[in-house]
């Protein structure tokens, strides 16, 4: 796999795709100006909900720790990561309970509006297709409810 898939401005825009995904499940989630991004890689600065603080190199080949401070490259981790869900369900135990209560919230609020939307047990016109979506948003929550 090459490594120079992308410019370092076009890093610093995957950066910050990255940050506006995870945000709301982390502190803090920043792209780091003290190390230099390139070609093939930019630096995060992350802080979990439990205050541990990390840099975070994010390449083509993932997502890697590469520091236990905010703007540090000293360590050798050779472990990467896919995705940013994956590093932080590693190294972030409210990720999980975190991300949860939010697609929670979010497939309620679509629930709801469904419900108000339509009376689902008195139109023909909906077609076949829209019960079951419904039927399985309801299992979903059920079962998340049950789980959380």
């Amino acid at each position: 796999m090459s490594e120079h898939l992308l410019d370092s401005e076009n890093w610093k825009l995957e950066a910050e795709a990255v940050i506006k995904d995870v945000r709301d499940h982390v502190k803090t989630l920043i792209v780091c100006e003290k190390l230099t991004s390139n070609n093939s890689r930019v630096y995060l600065n992350l802080v979990t909900n439990e205050e541990r603080t990390f840099c975070v190199e994010l390449s083509a080949l993932g997502f890697r720790i590469v520091g236990n401070k905010f703007d540090t490259n000293d360590l050798n981790s050779e472990e990467y990561f896919e995705t940013p869900y994956s590093l932080l369900d590693t190294i972030s135990l409210s990720y999980k309970d975190s991300f949860a209560g939010a697609l929670q919230k979010k497939l309620e609020t679509l629930r709801k509006h469904l419900s108000k939307s339509y009376d689902l047990t008195c139109d023909p016109a909906l077609p076949t297709e829209f019960f079951v979506e419904a039927s399985y948003l309801s299992l979903l929550l059920f079962f998340m409810k049950e789980d959380l």
